[in-house]
């Protein structure tokens, strides 16, 4: 992912191309509104990451379906 101001964009590292200084972009992902970007602005480069958290839950012996009480 590729983000400027408020905009992250999806990129393919394997379609860079350096000959033409050109990084085809997907706009507007993760929820963001495609936006005007001034020229010089920072880019920030990074991957997605998930993480996985084990909940303390549980179901009391009490528990029926339907809504029963």
């Amino acid at each position: 992912f590729l983000k400027i101001g408020t905009e992250w964009m999806r990129y393919d590292a394997s379609r860079v191309d350096p000959v033409a200084n050109t990084v085809p972009v997907e706009r507007a992902q993760r929820g963001t509104t495609r936006l005007a970007h001034e020229a010089g602005a920072d880019v920030w480069v990074g991957q997605g990451a998930t993480t996985v958290m084990p909940l303390p839950v549980w179901r009391d012996r009490t528990f029926r379906r339907g809504g029963a009480r």
